[in-house]
Protein backbone atom coordinates (compact mmCIF):
# COMPACT_ATOMS: atom_id res chain seq x y z
CA UNK A 1 0.00 0.00 0.00
CA UNK A 2 2.82 2.38 0.89
CA UNK A 3 4.59 1.55 -2.36
CA UNK A 4 1.41 2.19 -4.40
CA UNK A 5 0.90 5.70 -3.08
CA UNK A 6 4.57 6.67 -2.83
CA UNK A 7 4.32 8.45 -6.18
CA UNK A 8 1.56 10.70 -4.81
CA UNK A 9 3.50 12.06 -1.84
CA UNK A 10 4.49 15.19 -3.80
CA UNK A 11 0.79 16.19 -4.04
CA UNK A 12 0.44 16.87 -0.37
CA UNK A 13 2.68 17.16 2.62
CA UNK A 14 -0.02 15.72 4.87
CA UNK A 15 0.48 12.06 3.84
CA UNK A 16 2.16 10.13 6.66
CA UNK A 17 5.45 8.38 6.03
CA UNK A 18 3.82 4.97 6.54
CA UNK A 19 0.07 4.46 6.12
CA UNK A 20 -0.23 0.95 7.53
CA UNK A 21 2.03 -1.20 9.63
CA UNK A 22 4.06 -4.08 8.25
CA UNK A 23 1.97 -7.21 7.75
CA UNK A 24 -1.39 -5.48 8.33
CA UNK A 25 -2.64 -6.33 4.82
CA UNK A 26 -1.69 -10.00 5.23
CA UNK A 27 -3.44 -10.21 8.59
CA UNK A 28 -6.54 -8.48 7.21
CA UNK A 29 -6.63 -10.90 4.26
CA UNK A 30 -6.61 -13.83 6.68
CA UNK A 31 -9.41 -12.30 8.79
CA UNK A 32 -11.61 -11.73 5.72
CA UNK A 33 -11.33 -15.35 4.68
CA UNK A 34 -11.35 -17.18 1.37
CA UNK A 35 -15.06 -16.87 0.56
CA UNK A 36 -14.88 -13.11 -0.05
CA UNK A 37 -12.05 -13.54 -2.57
CA UNK A 38 -13.92 -16.38 -4.32
CA UNK A 39 -17.01 -14.17 -4.66
CA UNK A 40 -14.93 -11.27 -6.02
CA UNK A 41 -13.31 -13.58 -8.58
CA UNK A 42 -16.67 -15.05 -9.69
CA UNK A 43 -18.19 -11.56 -9.97
CA UNK A 44 -15.29 -10.32 -12.11
CA UNK A 45 -15.23 -13.37 -14.39
CA UNK A 46 -19.02 -13.50 -14.82
CA UNK A 47 -18.74 -10.31 -16.88
CA UNK A 48 -16.52 -12.22 -19.34
CA UNK A 49 -19.30 -14.50 -20.58
CA UNK A 50 -19.37 -12.70 -23.92
CA UNK A 51 -15.83 -13.26 -25.11
CA UNK A 52 -15.08 -12.07 -28.63
CA UNK A 53 -14.28 -14.51 -31.39
CA UNK A 54 -10.63 -14.57 -32.36
CA UNK A 55 -10.44 -17.52 -34.79
CA UNK A 56 -13.16 -18.13 -37.42
CA UNK A 57 -16.11 -17.55 -35.07
CA UNK A 58 -14.41 -19.44 -32.26
CA UNK A 59 -12.93 -18.09 -29.04
CA UNK A 60 -9.54 -19.60 -28.26
CA UNK A 61 -9.01 -20.68 -24.67
CA UNK A 62 -6.07 -22.44 -23.09
CA UNK A 63 -5.90 -25.01 -20.31
CA UNK A 64 -2.68 -25.09 -18.36
CA UNK A 65 -1.61 -26.62 -15.09
CA UNK A 66 1.06 -25.95 -12.54
CA UNK A 67 2.09 -26.87 -9.02
CA UNK A 68 3.03 -24.64 -6.14
CA UNK A 69 3.81 -24.65 -2.46
CA UNK A 70 1.54 -23.51 0.34
CA UNK A 71 2.41 -22.35 3.86
CA UNK A 72 3.37 -25.22 6.14
CA UNK A 73 0.27 -25.23 8.33
CA UNK A 74 -1.59 -28.21 9.74
CA UNK A 75 -4.69 -27.51 7.64
CA UNK A 76 -2.63 -27.29 4.44
CA UNK A 77 -0.80 -30.53 5.30
CA UNK A 78 -4.17 -32.24 5.83
CA UNK A 79 -5.71 -30.88 2.64
CA UNK A 80 -2.78 -31.03 0.19
CA UNK A 81 -0.16 -33.25 1.82
CA UNK A 82 3.56 -33.13 1.22
CA UNK A 83 4.95 -34.68 -1.94
CA UNK A 84 7.28 -37.61 -1.55
CA UNK A 85 10.53 -37.89 -3.47
CA UNK A 86 13.75 -39.91 -3.43
CA UNK A 87 15.12 -37.91 -0.49
CA UNK A 88 11.98 -37.96 1.68
CA UNK A 89 9.14 -35.49 1.49
CA UNK A 90 8.88 -31.89 0.36
CA UNK A 91 9.41 -29.07 2.84
CA UNK A 92 5.97 -27.55 2.19
CA UNK A 93 2.54 -28.88 1.23
CA UNK A 94 2.12 -28.86 -2.56
CA UNK A 95 -1.01 -28.01 -4.54
CA UNK A 96 -1.85 -28.48 -8.21
CA UNK A 97 -3.78 -25.79 -10.09
CA UNK A 98 -5.36 -25.88 -13.55
CA UNK A 99 -6.51 -22.65 -15.19
CA UNK A 100 -8.67 -21.85 -18.19
CA UNK A 101 -7.31 -18.73 -19.88
CA UNK A 102 -8.63 -16.65 -22.77
CA UNK A 103 -5.87 -16.62 -25.39
CA UNK A 104 -6.76 -13.25 -26.89
CA UNK A 105 -7.25 -11.29 -23.66
CA UNK A 106 -4.88 -13.29 -21.41
CA UNK A 107 -7.54 -13.30 -18.68
CA UNK A 108 -8.10 -16.20 -16.32
CA UNK A 109 -11.67 -17.36 -16.90
CA UNK A 110 -11.75 -20.08 -14.28
CA UNK A 111 -9.48 -22.30 -12.23
CA UNK A 112 -9.54 -25.24 -9.88
CA UNK A 113 -6.98 -26.69 -7.52
CA UNK A 114 -6.32 -29.74 -5.40
CA UNK A 115 -3.64 -31.93 -3.94
CA UNK A 116 -0.59 -32.62 -6.08
CA UNK A 117 -0.26 -36.22 -4.98
CA UNK A 118 -2.34 -39.36 -5.09
CA UNK A 119 -4.71 -41.01 -7.53
CA UNK A 120 -7.15 -38.69 -9.28
CA UNK A 121 -5.24 -35.49 -8.54
CA UNK A 122 -3.63 -34.88 -11.92
CA UNK A 123 -4.15 -32.06 -14.39
CA UNK A 124 -6.63 -34.12 -16.44
CA UNK A 125 -8.88 -34.67 -13.43
CA UNK A 126 -8.86 -30.97 -12.56
CA UNK A 127 -9.46 -30.06 -16.21
CA UNK A 128 -12.53 -32.33 -16.22
CA UNK A 129 -13.87 -30.42 -13.20
CA UNK A 130 -13.41 -27.14 -15.08
CA UNK A 131 -15.14 -28.48 -18.20
CA UNK A 132 -18.12 -29.59 -16.11
CA UNK A 133 -18.72 -26.12 -14.68
CA UNK A 134 -17.90 -24.00 -17.76
CA UNK A 135 -20.75 -23.82 -20.25
CA UNK A 136 -19.87 -21.21 -22.89
CA UNK A 137 -20.27 -22.25 -26.53
CA UNK A 138 -17.93 -21.81 -29.54
CA UNK A 139 -14.72 -22.35 -27.61
CA UNK A 140 -11.59 -23.71 -29.23
CA UNK A 141 -9.58 -25.45 -26.52
CA UNK A 142 -5.79 -25.53 -26.66
CA UNK A 143 -4.03 -27.96 -24.34
CA UNK A 144 -0.45 -28.36 -23.26
CA UNK A 145 1.39 -31.64 -23.77
CA UNK A 146 0.20 -33.22 -20.52
CA UNK A 147 -3.49 -32.89 -21.41
CA UNK A 148 -3.59 -34.62 -24.78
CA UNK A 149 -5.76 -37.62 -23.78
CA UNK A 150 -8.84 -38.55 -25.84
CA UNK A 151 -11.96 -36.79 -24.57
CA UNK A 152 -14.42 -39.65 -25.12
CA UNK A 153 -14.85 -40.13 -21.36
CA UNK A 154 -15.99 -36.52 -20.69
CA UNK A 155 -19.69 -36.37 -19.93
CA UNK A 156 -22.24 -38.08 -22.18
CA UNK A 157 -20.64 -37.02 -25.46
CA UNK A 158 -20.44 -39.71 -28.12
CA UNK A 159 -17.82 -39.97 -30.82
CA UNK A 160 -19.25 -40.21 -34.36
Amino acid sequence: MDWMISGLRWLSCCLPKQLISEGAMSHARVRIGLTVFQLIFKKLTSSLTTLKYDFHKWTTVIFDGSTGTTPDTESNRDKFGKSKCGRGESAFPMLRIVTLISASTRLILDFTYGSSQGKGTGERTLMTKLLAQFNQKNLLFLLDAGLYCPFAHFGNRRRN
